[in-house]
């Protein structure tokens, strides 16, 4: 009974399907369910990328050369393969429509990068040092979230222990059987109940606080 209020918990606070699959196997395998945390906290740590930047500097590399904007982001989508890009280019999309194209194939600077494009085309002036801009930008990008990261690592790992240890003893303690042996036990089913449900109000609170600071 109380595993699944658990994952209903976990469910309702939009925790990541994967990571409820995980919470599941943790309270039928407790020692599998946290081989498998740990393995999924290692697979999904962020990963910061740098095809923005590889095709800013990539463009201005080709405008230099002299070539057309047209050509210039071609040969740069297919350099960091922006599959999107080059088929809509190929295809003869004009360039003042690709906007929703750049926007999803680089979100760290669409909005900056299909301005620029949308200007480029329009005027048809030399746009390379634009370019090299918005290259230096997305690697200050890159930079900035490292530093934020490598700052917010003790609260984040302060925070993963004050959320996971309750957790754990409450995976535990079911998995032992000592939970649904309070339960049943009238003078204990009152206190235990309530503290059940303190345990899963605070985690459900410190989920929510963890993603908002995201």
């Amino acid at each position: 009974m109380v595993e699944y209020l658990l994952l209903a918990t976990a469910v309702t606070m939009r925790v990541d399907l994967r990571m409820v699959v995980l919470m599941a196997i943790a309270l039928s395998v407790p020692f599998l369910g946290l081989v498998g945390v740990v393995g999924h906290i290692y697979l999904s740590r962020t990963r910061r990328d740098t095809r923005a930047a590889v095709f800013c500097q990539s463009m201005a590399r080709e405008l230099r050369a002299g070539e057309s904007l047209r050509s210039a982001l071609e040969s740069s989508g297919d350099l960091v393969s922006a599959g999107r890009l080059t088929s809509a280019i190929e295809s003869g999309e004009t360039l003042d429509r690709l906007s929703p194209i750049l926007r999803s194939e680089f979100p760290e600077i669409g909005v900056e990068l299909a301005t620029v494009v949308r200007s480029v085309a329009g005027s048809g002036g030399s746009s390379a040092s634009l370019f090299d801009e918005l290259g230096d930008l997305a690697l200050a990008q890159i930079e900035i979230a490292e530093e934020i990261r490598v700052g917010t690592s003790p609260a984040r790992s302060s925070a993963a222990v004050l959320i996971g240890l309750p957790v754990v003893y409450l995976t535990y303690q079911v998995g032992t059987g000592r939970i649904q042996d309070l339960l049943t036990r009238p003078l204990q089913q009152g206190l235990a109940t309530v503290g059940i449900a303190l345990v899963l109000v605070g985690t459900a609170v410190s989920l929510w606080l963890v993603r908002r600071a995201k």
